[in-house]
């Protein structure tokens, strides 16, 4: 795995970044990501459209696979995963999810506040 990401997505408030989506190519086709989000800004929606966000540059980038690493305890990326069919495992206090990357029926997902800091 490159320590260079293939994007890195930000979610700006009052000039501050308050999240991130990180992107790893770890395999042709397949990325590692990771999610952070600022305490205070969890809970209102801004690490799905980090989630939705990072996933349409990586699918669009020719990704077909993601995976992520978590607590078994963070429910919330959990969610994100499970809401878009991901599968989950958990080992020992650690949780891995793959998802595929395939278009997704329904409307186009809510980005709004997410800024591209940088493709590589």
């Amino acid at each position: 795995m490159s320590a260079k990401p293939q994007i890195l997505l930000e979610f700006v408030e009052q000039g501050v970044v308050r999240g991130v989506l990180e992107a790893y190519r770890t395999s042709p086709g397949h990325a590692e990501i990771a999610l952070s989000l600022e305490d205070g800004y969890r809970g209102q929606g801004h690490g799905r459209r980090l989630f939705e966000a990072g996933l349409m540059h990586l699918q669009s980038g020719g990704f077909r696979t993601i995976e992520l690493h978590c607590l078994a305890s963070n429910t919330a990326v959990l969610r994100l995963v499970s809401a878009r069919g991901g599968e989950i495992h958990s080992h020992r206090g650690e949780t891995y999810a793959t998802l595929s990357l395939a278009t997704p029926a329904g409307a186009e997902p809510d980005t709004a506040g997410v800024g591209l800091s940088g493709v590589v």
